[in-house]
């Protein structure tokens, strides 16, 4: 992926979900052992919940989602682009926008 590539934020949404949803469940799985003290549990745990912190700082911000583009033609015949924000004031105003697909 290059620098600035308007596609960043979905791959960093995916890393993000993926890291947080796969630590969780280790998480959970390592909490229903039995035969481990708290202190012990508590270590592990010390050990796991950091990496649930590293994906939500990966994990892109609304904004930056929200600055991924649409492109598509308008009954014009001409290509638009827009933003994800840029087609949902459009959307607000009562402007058809055609199905989008993203870039």
């Amino acid at each position: 992926m290059r620098e600035g590539d308007p596609l960043a934020p979905l791959a960093l949404l995916v890393s993000a979900v993926y890291a947080s949803t796969t630590t969780l469940t280790c998480i959970l799985e390592m909490l229903s052992w039995e035969g481990y003290s708290s202190e012990e549990q508590t270590r592990l745990l010390s050990m796991y919940v950091p990496y649930l912190g590293v994906s939500k700082c990966i994990g892109p911000t609304y904004e930056s989602i929200g600055q991924l583009t649409l492109r598509h033609s308008g009954s014009d015949g001409r290509r638009h682009v827009h933003t994800i924000k840029e087609n949902i004031a459009l959307e607000e105003q009562g402007a058809v926008v055609p199905e989008a697909r993203h870039s």
